[in-house]
């Protein structure tokens, strides 16, 4: 995006814009993970890893927290050995919004992408945790 202007060869608004636009392409499209968060009634840790995946150039800026990549979740022993991990596809939860209960995780399906989400309810689907044994 340039902005014309008579006295400027380009403009510092201009510059800014594509600063921004970088900094949300690493924040949104690079590999990351999230904090690790404890779950107290299998006494083991879990943590979101955040695969990398190609930006869409026609998405807005603003909009770009809404198309969130594949990710796993990653469940840690209480030594933080990695136990388990598990893949899930792109636009199809809302990994921010989660909770932990003697069940399971709840994981939010309220992403904007995703067929099974209705504007007017809160909906999750219940991730259990299963032991394997070798």
């Amino acid at each position: 995006m340039e902005i014309v202007n008579s006295f400027l060869k380009s403009s510092p608004t201009s510059l800014l814009m594509l600063m921004a636009l970088h900094i949300a392409n690493i924040l949104n499209y690079s590999p990351h993970y999230e904090s690790l968060d404890i779950d107290p009634y299998r006494n083991v840790f879990i943590r979101f890893a955040f695969h990398e995946f190609e930006p869409d150039e026609s998405i807005a800026i603003n909009d770009m927290r809404n198309y969130s990549g594949p990710f796993s979740i990653q469940v840690f022993d209480s030594e933080l050995n990695l136990i388990s991990e598990t893949a899930f596809e792109a636009n199809q939860y809302h990994p921010f919004d989660y909770f932990i209960t003697e069940n399971g995780i709840y994981l939010s399906i309220n992403h904007p992408l995703n067929h099974k989400n209705k504007e007017d309810e809160m909906n999750f689907e219940l991730l259990k945790f299963e032991e394997i044994t070798p």
